[in-house]
């Protein structure tokens, strides 16, 4: 497709349209205008690893690995490793513990071996307590009730905020899928770091201004305000929206020149994937992704209905964008890694079709890219993406932008003379 045809494509469907950016846009900013400072995500889960004091990822297991599932792996080996820490402080302390309790040379309740093994103790730690040792049920309870203590001890060294009254394992691995760890929040602290002074050249504005002429949201998974801040946009927060439930879920938030109503009909940018500094809102970790799926599902289960306009408590998030305007994607990999927004893709063609809504969607890559972009066309095409390769990147981030935003003049220029 040519330059030209392409911005025919937008101006045709500029009433319709949203467009959903991802980190090409850095990219094209780092390789094509040798901008510094800007990371791949790959360079990005390496930044992480290294700022968390982890060993390298074996060749063969990065390999193995999503990008999402690395970012989880560096997490969970700096969280074993400072359980391990706290494990064998707990270990000498229960040993000296038990020792102390009231013992009997007959048996009358638990042998220690069985005892210790209850606790998870081995007794190879603790073999200057004789095996013969037993212990009777007042002592069992005192030591349960150190062993809780110190199981939250245990937690709180990891950033768990959860009190265990039992030795339920499940309920804590739960409450940490959902909730992450301190190491999880150190990660994403360094994520916070590496975007909070990213910006965009001048070559943006074209983009930008377009998306204002002819008031299309603009959706990005990128976790920096680089877009919002070229246009001096300001943050802000649906109203009747928790504020509170932005920081983990910013589906309310959005950059704008001022307070919209209809998200899908207004020029705005939202962050589909997080905001850096919302910490607990970047998605980046494979359970990141999973948290993301589960909370757009329960908002996606009240569309089972053609008409959502009014009722629909979607209505004022980022997804109502999603159900209601043609997508204009580009800079965006959407490769096997993007699991929410593959998903996500497939419930909106699920809908499309079940609604007969006839939304459509367009994909725009270079032509480089097509050999090895087979398998991701076979994809979009089963979500009714349609996928259109150009000369060059030049044309997808720059030089259309230049033709429509010239056009969208002339059309400014002519409904004022109509109107005179």
């Amino acid at each position: 497709m040519t330059c030209e045809e392409l911005s025919s494509l937008v101006m045709q469907n500029r009433d319709s349209i949203a467009f959903l950016v991802g980190n090409g846009i850095h990219n094209y900013d780092r390789y094509e205008k040798h901008v510094s400072g800007k990371v791949t995500w790959k360079e990005l889960i390496d930044k992480v690893r290294e700022g968390i004091s982890i060993n390298k990822t074996p060749r063969h297991i990065k390999e193995a690995h999503t990008l999402p599932e690395e970012f989880d792996t560096i997490v969970d080996e700096k969280t074993r490793a400072t359980i391990e820490r706290e494990n064998v402080e707990t270990t000498q302390y229960l040993s000296s513990l038990i020792n102390s309790f009231p013992k009997y040379d007959v048996p009358p309740n638990i042998c220690y071996n069985e005892f210790a093994q209850t606790i998870g103790i081995s007794t190879e730690k603790c073999n200057h307590v004789r095996l013969t040792t037993c212990y009777n049920s007042e002592s069992l309870e005192l030591v349960k009730d150190e062993i809780i203590k110190r199981l939250n001890i245990i937690l709180k060294s990891v950033g768990i905020s959860y009190n265990p009254s039992s030795f339920d394992a499940l309920a804590i691995a739960q409450h940490i899928a959902m909730h992450g760890t301190t190491d999880d929040y150190a990660s994403k602290q360094i994520v916070k770091t590496i975007f909070a002074d990213y910006t965009l050249q001048d070559w943006i504005l074209p983009f930008l201004n377009v998306a204002k002429a002819i008031q299309t949201p603009i959706l990005t998974t990128n976790y920096d305000t680089s877009l919002s801040k070229k246009v001096h946009l300001n943050p802000r927060i649906a109203v009747g929206a928790n504020n509170k439930t932005q920081e983990g879920f910013p589906f309310e938030t959005y950059f704008a020149p001022f307070p919209i109503i209809r998200p899908w009909d207004s020029f705005a940018i939202w962050h589909i994937h997080g905001l850096y500094n919302y910490v607990n809102s970047i998605r980046i970790g494979k359970g990141d992704y999973e948290n993301l799926k589960r909370e757009i599902q329960v908002r996606l289960r009240e569309t089972n209905s053609p008409n959502i306009d009014n009722t629909w408590s979607g209505n004022c998030t980022w997804l109502s964008i999603v159900l209601r305007k043609d997508l204009f994607i580009f800079g965006l990999d959407l490769s096997e890694q993007e699991t929410v927004l593959r998903w996500l893709l497939e419930e909106r063609a699920k809908y499309n079709q079940m609604f007969d809504k006839n939304l459509k969607s367009w994909y725009i890559a270079p032509l480089c890219e097509k050999e090895e972009s087979k398998a991701k066309e076979t994809f979009l095409k089963s979500v009714n993406v349609e996928m259109l390769y150009v000369d060059d990147y030049s044309i997808i981030y720059e030089k259309v932008w230049e033709i429509v935003s010239l056009d969208c003049k002339t059309n400014t220029i002519n409904t004022r003379l109509k109107k005179q």
